[in-house]
């Protein structure tokens, strides 16, 4: 298993459907379990490494940004799922 650093530009992700949240919160790309029907492979193609289940990207700047996003007067308190792999 590797770790890598990932700069984030911003650390809550709006969700839609029918979720009772409004925002997702993960602070880490990549995963080791190896599930054959992950959904969530796509998201390392972009960051041009295909060892998605090898490889963890962590957000090194992710308290900066969600500070950041949480301070600001636009933010109205909404439910935040934190890690649930959406």
């Amino acid at each position: 298993m590797k770790y890598q650093p990932l700069e984030s530009k911003s650390a809550l992700n709006k969700v839609s459907g029918r979720f009772p949240f409004k925002w997702d919160l993960n602070i880490y790309r990549g995963c080791q379990h190896g599930c054959i029907y992950c959904y969530a492979i796509y998201s390392h193609k972009y960051l041009d490494n295909n060892d998605y289940f090898g490889t963890i990207y962590y957000k090194e700047n992710i308290l900066s940004c969600l500070e950041k996003e949480l301070s600001s007067p636009k933010w109205k308190h909404e439910l935040v799922n934190i890690g649930g792999c959406l």
